[in-house]
């Protein structure tokens, strides 16, 4: 997923300008004291008026991942240099027994409200969040936010395809829904949550014209307004969200981390009917690699299509990564560009029967590596 990186540092110059009209005359910097100061060092291009609220969560052994701090700041056209200045008006405070320590520091706009560390999100809005940076803080000197905002958000399309073994078969796709797409979202750990049984994120398919090829449905390509957003970030089991971190070299962590939230990985359900016959329910995984074994990290602004092809016995999966400067600039009809990454997730394979099978409710999808 790296490939993605490169494309943030051009949008973050854009995030910032969208997230306040408000304008104010600059002034010169007014020391901020017994707390911290903080600058932009990302080349942002923030107005005026910006709010934001930044948290510095523990990175020790016994309080990682807990906001230890935390304060609101604004920019009011105040530079320190070339960086913006932000203004505190409610400063961020270290305990004193933890003065110069170092913390996982974060920074969302608008400064709204969070519950134990974490945001409860509106998909349809954007909303703006920096991964963490660790640094030592004190109540006093300037700290540089070096992290861009990103719009935590991702899309995700589909394509149903037919193998061509089953050419001949009738296969229909009904009743598509992402499941585990919630709508918290943890800074510290990049986790996602708030998902429930009951509350699916629904898919729109529409079917594709019969024109001698094999593919059957689609959601995303002739309508980029029909594919779902859903939060960037880690979706897995916590154990495996606990080994993906301690190798992240952004975290340097010495311990396995345990201030987690159960999650699991997100996943795609629908009906399948085959030559009339079914319904077969099918879910398979869309953040796990099977063929690799791991775990796959979403990324913010950036289009997640899955080309799952269906045949009497298996279910394949392709996944096309393509990273954005912008939502606003896909247009319908859009094409997979260069810089796309494919990713294939592996097979998934119908058992025991078939498509022949009388009792359907006895089918079950196996994951493969092959």
């Amino acid at each position: 997923m790296a490939v993605t990186r490169n494309t943030y540092s051009i949008f973050a110059a854009a995030v910032l300008a969208l997230l306040c009209s408000c304008t104010k005359d600059q002034g010169p910097v007014v020391p901020q004291e017994e707390s911290a100061g903080f600058v932009l060092a990302t080349k942002a291009e923030a107005q005026p008026g910006t709010e934001f609220r930044i948290l510095a969560y523990g990175c020790t052994e016994t309080d990682h991942f807990n906001v230890v701090t935390e304060g609101t700041y604004s920019y009011e056209g105040n530079t320190f240099g070339e960086f913006p200045y932000l203004t505190a008006s409610e400063p961020l405070v270290v305990p004193f027994e933890q003065l110069g320590n170092s913390f996982y520091v974060s920074y969302v706009s608008p400064a709204t409200h969070h519950t134990n560390g974490s945001f409860t999100t509106d998909l349809a809005q954007p909303f703006y969040c920096s991964d963490v940076q660790k640094v030592q803080l004190y109540n006093y000197g300037l700290v540089e936010m070096t992290n861009p905002l990103y719009d935590r958000r991702a899309k995700i399309g589909f394509k149903f395809i037919k193998a061509q073994e089953a050419a001949e078969n009738e296969i229909e796709i009904t009743d598509v829904a992402i499941v585990g797409a919630g709508n918290i979202y943890w800074p510290a750990s990049k986790q996602v949550t708030g998902a429930t049984e009951e509350n699916l994120l629904t898919v729109t398919l529409n079917p594709v014209a019969e024109d001698g090829n094999l593919q059957i449905y689609e959601c995303g390509v002739s309508n980029f307004e029909h594919m779902p957003f859903v939060l960037s970030g880690i979706y897995a089991p916590k154990d495996t969200v606990a080994a993906h971190l301690q190798k992240d070299a952004n975290y340097a962590l010495e311990f396995a981390p345990t201030n987690l939230q159960e999650t699991g990985y997100l996943m795609v359900q629908f009906n399948m009917y085959v030559n009339g016959g079914g319904p077969l329910l099918v879910t398979a995984p869309l953040t796990y690699n099977a063929a690799a074994d791991i775990a796959l990290d979403f990324n913010p602004l950036t289009t997640y299509m899955y080309n799952i092809t269906v045949s009497e016995t298996y279910i394949k999966t392709i996944l096309e990564v393509t990273p954005l400067n912008s939502w606003e600039d896909v247009e319908f009809g859009w094409e997979i560009k260069d810089n796309t990454e494919k990713v294939y997730l592996g097979d998934f394979t119908i058992s025991p029967d078939g498509w022949e099978s009388e009792d359907w409710n006895d089918c079950t999808i196996k994951s493969s590596k092959n």
